[in-house]
């Protein structure tokens, strides 16, 4: 971002050196007077002890005491309690001037709001957000120039600010990145190289911001192919922004950066099932096939993890590759052998081999009691026309988990199909009692009570 000479200075000498942090009374009085936030922000910017004394209760007050304190300091400027008794002073005004500042602007009085801003920033030029508010108000003047200049400012002088980094960025956005050239809207590159770089700070602070400004400025500047740009080189932010990309469908490039991040040295079961998804996305099967094999080697992975690569096998329309991937495994630990058995019985059933899923759901069923297992060998039952075996499955599947109302709802269809209507009925209730938005299981009560009761 460039720089601007006339930019004013960073806090003076004085104040810096007399920052410490605020002790716990200090603390407990100026949360009275400011508000917990500006008590917090004291503190984080690390500011001032709070000497003895009362704190003024009115503008005036304050402004005489700070004008005594002032002239204390220019007689014993070797006395530090005056000096951090002048810090927080000049902080209080800064808050109370800011305050004043927002109610201005909450009346639209924007030049009264903007001259009020810059008394806080005279008194307290540590108020990060007051920065971005009177940008804000300049602009709202249309003195663009001026908005930038505090903004810039607000950028430089608080990079490890994430939330107001953050802003800033969606300041320049918003307001800079796209210019109106006659009827239609143009790329002000310069404006959107400060909004990505303001972004890219934040990131770096708490990659959490990331998933929200990638949003905006891939909504806001559409086909943009430089939101790396904004994207730190750290392992956290990398990993948001290789997910940011996946679920776009750039799977070669999410690949390309979840490699980044295991080449960092940041390696773990999570980015080499990412890496791999999104390598079989791309069409790369054997490197897809390397990162889930090293995942199953290094790490104890769980249902949901071993259930993400079978979807993705089944997503890549790779079914046959997925099995033949999972049959190659050994030396696996029996929860695993279990989740490996269910993930080859979905697989199977993909390609038509029914008997074979059947296999694999019934070693998954009896190895690990798994009610999704059961409920899987129960469609197969019923594909078959075995309505017995269907039935008995899916007790077993309600035994494991009692509150499934998909398990409810499809015994009700088997002992529907089977003439039984007042037990189907009784199973349609219990899925509408565990599930009562579901308008299609509301359609089976009614179905089967209207059947009921014409068979009376």
């Amino acid at each position: 971002m460039a720089e601007t000479n006339d930019i004013p200075d960073a806090p003076s000498r004085r104040r810096a050196r007399a920052r410490r942090w605020v002790p716990a009374a200090g603390m407990a009085l100026l949360a009275v007077a400011l508000g917990v936030h500006s008590a917090r922000r004291l503190a984080a910017h690390a500011a001032f002890p709070l000497p003895a004394g009362a704190l003024p209760e009115t503008a005036r007050g304050l402004d005489a005491e700070l004008e005594a304190v002032r002239g204390a300091v220019a007689r014993s400027p070797e006395k530090s309690d005056l000096r951090h008794r002048e810090g927080v002073l000049l902080f209080l005004k800064g808050e109370r001037l800011a305050s004043t500042a927002r109610e201005e602007e909450r009346r639209r009085a924007w030049t009264e709001a903007v001259s009020s801003f810059q008394q806080a920033l005279e008194a307290d030029p540590l108020n990060a957000e007051s920065h971005r508010e009177i940008a804000l108000a300049l602009e709202r003047l249309g003195e663009t120039e001026q908005a930038d200049r505090f903004a810039e400012r607000g950028a430089r002088l608080f990079p490890s600010h994430a939330d107001l980094q953050h802003k800033l960025g969606l300041f320049f956005l918003e307001r800079r990145a796209l210019v109106r050239d006659g009827s239609r809207w143009a790329l002000d590159v310069r404006g959107l190289e400060k909004a990505l770089a303001c972004f890219r700070r934040a990131a770096r602070i708490d990659p959490a911001y990331l998933d929200t400004a990638l949003e905006i400025v891939a909504r806001t500047v559409p086909g943009l192919d430089t939101l790396d740009a904004m994207v730190p080189p750290t392992p956290g932010a990398l990993k948001r922004y290789a997910r940011f990309l996946y679920d776009r469908g750039d799977w070669t490039e999410a690949a390309a950066y979840e490699e980044k991040v295991i080449a960092s040295g940041f390696d773990d079961a999570e980015t080499r099932l990412q890496a791999g998804r999104a390598r079989l996305m791309a069409g790369d099967l054997q490197p897809a096939l390397k990162h889930f094999r090293r995942a199953f080697r290094s790490w104890r992975l769980g249902p949901s993890q071993v259930r993400r690569i079978t979807e993705a096998f089944r997503g890549a329309d790779r079914a046959e590759s997925g099995a033949e991937f999972f049959l190659s495994l050994d030396l696996l630990q029996p929860e695993e052998s279990m989740l490996v058995a269910k993930a080859l019985g979905r697989l199977f059933l993909d390609l038509g081999r029914y008997g074979e899923a059947e296999e694999f759901f019934s070693e998954a069923a009896v190895e690990g009691s798994d009610p999704e297992a059961y409920h899987a060998l129960a469609a197969l039952a019923e594909r078959a026309g075995d309505l017995y075996s269907a039935e008995r499955h899916l007790k077993q599947a309600i035994r494991g988990k009692e509150d499934a109302p998909r398990y409810h709802r499809a015994l009700g269809r088997i002992l529907e199909k089977g003439g039984r209507t007042r037990d189907a009925l009784r199973e349609y209730k219990r899925a509408s009692a565990l599930d009562p938005d579901n308008e299609g299981i509301a359609e089976d009560v009614q179905r089967m009570r209207k059947r009921w009761n014409e068979g009376k």
